[in-house]
């Protein structure tokens, strides 16, 4: 009996665990509890935080150097295009001097055959004045005409009836005689003055209608006049001048608007380029990445990055997140494929993250 009690003691002892096994056990418990939540956290951190490509431009860089040539080329071709602008300008410019000069040139024109026809119309008043003169003067003659002729025929009748001699008679029909000349004189300065008098008022009114612009009805007389017709002559070439500089300015505006928007377009491509990283690495060392389309919704500015051993193991902050640089970018992604995105820029604390193929962007 002694010895099955002293078997059962020892099985009942064996069977019933001590304290210290019991923490231990519970403690084991405990850790591959933490250990799978640790998992389970960096599982789930792994498959939602987005993954970036770092990299480091400097101005010494291939395609920082290529870029920076290439925008030097860009610059040129925008002050060659600004240059292009500013030569339209000034010839528009000379352009408007030019029409301007020859608006008061066919001012002055017109003013000359107006003043034409002033003077032209002053004298035909002149010469009308002459002409209401000779025409009394005519009347006058006429009458002293008359008289000596009845004075002549007194003194004809007289030598027949023995009154008076042959030389009273001689000398009144010479008397008459030069009536009769005086009077033919007299008709032809009034028929010259006429003709004065018409041209003048035909010179007048052709010199005021050209003037104005307007045809004319000269004939043979005005139209004629050398110096109108080189009136006309010089206005007519004035009016192709004006004619063929409103054509080339019309011209001219539309290669200055076509060189405005050309101008436009390259200094807003210039500026995108200015805007890019590669860009800014001409001038200072950059830390950018290179985000995946697929990636970009999971990154903002701000945003923690994150350095992982093995994707999950020993994660550490190494900075964050400056910006996100406007524009696409199509690069091979760290596995060697190409792929669309957009380029980050980073504030990195610890240097040597640049150098590691992904990096974690975290919002946590």
């Amino acid at each position: 009996m002694s010895a099955e009690r002293t078997t059962l003691d020892e099985e009942r002892q064996y069977a019933t665990p001590g304290i210290g096994t019991r923490l231990m056990s519970l403690t084991a418990l405990i850790l591959v509890a933490l250990g799978l939540g640790w998992l389970v956290i960096s599982l789930v951190s792994l498959f939602t935080d987005s993954w970036i490509a770092p990299a480091n431009l400097s101005p010494d860089n291939d395609a920082v150097v290529q870029l920076n040539v290439q925008v030097t080329r860009h610059i040129a071709e925008v002050e060659r295009a600004d240059a292009e602008r500013i030569r339209i300008d000034q010839q528009i410019g000379a352009i408007d001097t030019s029409l301007a000069r020859l608006a008061q040139l066919g001012d002055n024109t017109r003013d000359m055959f107006q003043w034409g026809a002033d003077v032209q119309g002053q004298s035909a008043e002149a010469i009308e004045r002459s002409v209401r003169n000779l025409r009394q003067q005519h009347r006058m003659l006429e009458g002293l005409r008359d008289r000596q002729q009845e004075r002549t025929d007194r003194t004809r009748q007289q030598l027949a009836e023995g009154l008076v001699g042959r030389r009273e008679l001689d000398a009144a029909e010479q008397a008459l005689d030069q009536y009769e000349l005086q009077i033919t004189n007299n008709l032809r300065a009034i028929n010259e003055a006429q003709l004065q008098l018409e041209q003048a008022r035909l010179t007048s009114s052709t010199l005021r209608h050209t003037a104005n612009g307007q045809p004319t009805d000269a004939g043979p007389i005005g139209g004629q006049m050398p110096e109108v017709v080189n009136r006309q002559e010089a206005m007519m070439r004035i009016d192709l001048e004006v004619i063929e500089l409103q054509a080339e300015r019309r011209g001219l505006e539309a290669m200055r608007d076509v060189a405005q928007r050309n101008l436009g377009r390259m200094r807003e491509a210039l500026d995108q380029i200015q805007a890019r990283p590669l860009w800014q690495a001409t001038q200072r060392s950059v830390d950018v990445a290179f985000v995946p389309y697929e990636q970009l919704e999971g990154v903002r500015p701000g945003d923690d990055v994150v350095q992982c051993t093995w994707g999950i193991f020993a994660c550490h902050r190494v900075g964050t997140v400056r910006e996100i640089i406007p524009g696409e970018i199509v690069t091979p992604d760290p596995w060697g494929e190409l792929a669309r995105g957009r380029f980050v820029v980073l504030d990195l604390t610890d240097s040597e993250a640049v150098q590691e193929r992904i990096l974690r962007v975290s919002t946590r």
